[in-house]
């Protein structure tokens, strides 16, 4: 089936994170699963990654692109999952997305918290930005990645 009508994924993602903010669980992830380009939104997706960075949500995307939604749509859903320390997917099948369905259930499952007390005390809540590495133990050779958030806000007064 072709993708048609109208899609605004950044007022939506915008919309879901301020649901987010009442969920009882400290673990919330959004599963953003769309066909194309933004066309409708009243929000930027500056917006919608300004609001993914102060939210406390990891958002994983999984493109269904067309050849209409290109590399513009591409480039956006990366930028939205990676702002929350998610990922993005861009599965080509059906099959494939069922599998990309699989494995964000299992990254969800086998995530680990890391946690740190900052050395910066200045209460001016601005942007402080993370860098995690992985170092993987001697032998081992297989490849590490980090999915992670790239920063936070600090406290304000």
């Amino acid at each position: 089936m072709k993708p048609f009508g109208q899609t605004a994924i950044y007022d939506a993602l915008i919309l879901a994170l301020d649901h987010m903010q009442e969920a009882k669980h400290t673990k919330k992830t959004i599963l953003l699963i769309t066909d194309g380009v933004d066309n409708v939104s009243k929000h930027t997706l500056d917006e919608a990654i300004e609001a993914t960075k102060r939210s406390r949500v990891a958002v994983y995307t999984v493109g269904l692109l067309s050849e209409s939604g290109g590399q513009k749509a591409e480039d956006s859903l990366i930028r939205m999952a990676e702002a929350s320390g998610g990922r993005a997917y861009f599965p080509q099948t059906a099959e494939e997305a069922g599998s990309v369905m699989d494995r964000v259930a299992r990254d969800l499952r086998e995530q680990y918290t890391l946690g740190y007390f900052p050395m910066n005390a200045v209460l001016n809540g601005a942007w402080r930005s993370v860098r995690v590495q992985v170092v993987p133990p001697p032998k081992v050779t297989a490849k590490l990645n980090a999915n992670y958030r790239h920063g936070y806000y600090g406290p304000s007064k």
